[in-house]
């Protein structure tokens, strides 16, 4: 689904925590309701159809260990990008009145 986003939508879309690094946080936290026990053969063989190099680094990972990380692990870590994203938007707001 990724891949079909970035490319429907270049320039526009972008990946968010989609880093083959974000994928060992995932598989790191060893919690059952982010993990998949296994990637059928059918969903390893959709991965070599992908063409975004950084989805790509993550397939690498994927073929490695043969399990399914979800982002919802990373809550944490995304919900901490959106306030300090509000926050600098914020301080300029308040840069740009002063």
């Amino acid at each position: 689904m990724a891949e079909r986003l970035i490319k429907r939508y270049p320039g526009v879309a972008r990946l968010w925590h989609y880093t083959a690094d974000d994928y060992r946080i995932i598989l790191d936290s060893n919690d059952a309701d982010y993990l998949a026990e296994g990637i059928s053969n059918s969903r390893m063989k959709q991965l070599d159809g992908l063409s975004v190099p950084e989805l790509c680094a993550v397939a690498v990972c994927l073929r490695e260990t043969k399990r399914a990380g979800y982002q919802e692990a990373l809550v944490k870590q995304l919900a901490e990008d959106c306030l300090n994203d509000i926050f600098r938007f914020a301080l300029r707001l308040v840069r740009k009145n002063h």
